[in-house]
Parts: structure tokens; C-alpha cells; sequence
């Protein structure tokens, strides 16, 4: 079974988000996140602990990877939302450069 067989058949339903800045009418600014498309099936994976080690060196938190066979334009700050959970999108990969399976690795704390 092909990986992109496994992320349709196993994964989540997951929505990709962009933040727009916007003013209030009292004149502050609020952030409002916006999807980018449909929602798309994804795999959420722990890390290897080769990219936990690289993430760390840099100072950066990581909560784990997204797996996917869509990449609708995100880009690093963007925000996935699984269910309840937001994450934000701290790396992007296209996994063996055939635009099939990409990696979207992510900080849960840097979801909102």
C-alpha cells in the first residue's frame, strides 16, 4: 500500500489556516486565521529524534509531524487545525521532492 493510500485511509481531517491581521472598530488589532481550501486527510507522527535535535539546536519547540498528500500553498507560520487542536507550522518538506507526500512539522504552542 502506497503511503498516499495509508494518509486517505488512516488520517485526520485537517485544515489549513492563514492569519490575517485586521482592525477592531475600538481601532486594535485582532488576528483572524483564514482556510486555505478544503479540509484534506492527514497523519499526525511523532518525530524523528534526528529533526527533535535539529529543532532544539535552533531553540525551537516541536510537537510533532503532519503527513499529507496536499500542500495548498503554506507557508511557515501558517497553522493546521486538527479537531480542537491548533498547531503551528514551523517547517514544510516535500518528502523525496515528488510532490506527493509532504511533512509539515509543528509547535502546538505556536497555534494561535
Amino acid at each position: 500500500m502506497s503511503a498516499e493510500s495509508l494518509i486517505a485511509l488512516h488520517g485526520e481531517s485537517v485544515q489549513f489556516q492563514r492569519v490575517t491581521v485586521v482592525k477592531t472598530p475600538s481601532g486594535a488589532t485582532a488576528r483572524s486565521w483564514t482556510n486555505l481550501g478544503a479540509a484534506v486527510g492527514g497523519w499526525i507522527q511523532p518525530m524523528s529524534s534526528e529533526t527533535i535535535l535539529a529543532y532544539n539546536a535552533r531553540d525551537i519547540n516541536v510537537s510533532g509531524s503532519l503527513y499529507t498528500t496536499i500542500n495548498p500553498g503554506v507557508s511557515i507560520g501558517d497553522r493546521v487545525v486538527v479537531g480542537v487542536l491548533k498547531f503551528g507550522i514551523i517547517g514544510i518538506e516535500d518528502q523525496a521532492g515528488l510532490s506527493r507526500v509532504f511533512r509539515f512539522d509543528l509547535n502546538e504552542s505556536a497555534g494561535d
